[in-house]
């Protein structure tokens, strides 16, 4: 695990020798609500593992994880974690804002709302890492 996070800080830093994800329709990336699969993940010692990103509040789920023109999980991570399935989840994060819409959603109910969602989307028997951060 050590090698994967060093392999991640040297790719960061611009030592690697990936470049940036491009979507094929030469869009923006989406960042819209739900899950969204990164990486399937194929057959192997760590297969059925699913990594799942979680944005904070007023995050969301690809600028959370994004340095400039990197979205890291995507960028990086499915070379270092073939076998795993990763995963970015999105939800209304926006907690206060004078001007236009605010979330009433409950931590609760994104909760609830994340379970279904991964369990509509499971392959069977899973072992979960769920990356988030802080959310203050």
């Amino acid at each position: 695990m050590k090698q994967v996070f060093t392999n991640l800080l040297n790719k960061l830093l611009g030592r690697g020798k990936s470049g940036p994800s491009k979507d094929g329709s030469g869009a923006s990336r989406n960042d819209a609500i739900g899950p969204r699969i990164l990486h399937d993940g194929t057959l192997g010692p760590s297969a059925g593992v699913d990594v799942v990103f979680i944005h904070g509040l007023r995050g969301s789920r690809v600028q959370t994880w994004s340095t400039g023109e990197y979205f890291w999980p995507n960028d990086f991570l499915s070379e270092d974690l073939e076998n795993a399935r990763t995963i970015t989840w999105g939800y209304d994060a926006n907690i206060a804002n004078v001007l236009s819409y605010a979330s009433r959603e409950s931590i609760r109910g994104h909760a609830e709302t994340l379970l279904q969602d991964l369990l509509a989307d499971s392959t069977g028997s899973t072992s979960g890492y769920y990356c988030a951060p802080n959310l203050l």
